[in-house]
């Protein structure tokens, strides 16, 4: 399974959730959300919007559930918290940004990853400013 890419630009969910769906989202992409009302247009934007009722106790019908995408922000807020300690408003994209390559590449060997990453230094040169 695999995430649109973490967004630090918002912190109201539906709009972040808009925005990914926009951006990032084939049409042919399937959308499950809980039954919040903010979920209502976003749906439309998706080949299919299916929903589980968390207040009528409802956390799977088949295959819909939001048990990845809740799996997921848990395990975000673990490694922020767990790992960094603290994480600035500034850099937090470079964050979610590592967090989300870690997570798409879970299943993945030791040397693929590397082979992944060494894949996308193509042409970029890393450089250093003598400290003032």
């Amino acid at each position: 399974m695999r995430f649109a890419p973490s967004s630090s630009r918002t912190s109201r969910p539906h709009r972040s959730a808009k925005c990914c769906g926009r951006t990032h989202n084939p049409a042919s992409t399937h959308l499950h959300t809980d039954a919040g009302l903010q979920y209502r247009k976003l749906g439309q934007e998706f080949a299919t919007h299916s929903i589980v009722d968390h207040e009528g106790r409802e956390y799977v019908r088949n295959d819909v559930t939001t048990n990845h995408a809740e799996t997921y922000f848990s395990q975000l807020k673990r490694s922020l918290d767990g790992t960094h300690h603290s994480v600035s408003r500034e850099h937090l994209h470079r964050y979610l940004a590592e967090f989300d390559f870690r997570y798409t590449t879970c299943k993945d060997g030791d040397a693929d990853r590397m082979a992944n990453i060494v894949e996308r230094t193509g042409g970029r040169r890393l450089t250093y400013q003598q400290a003032a």
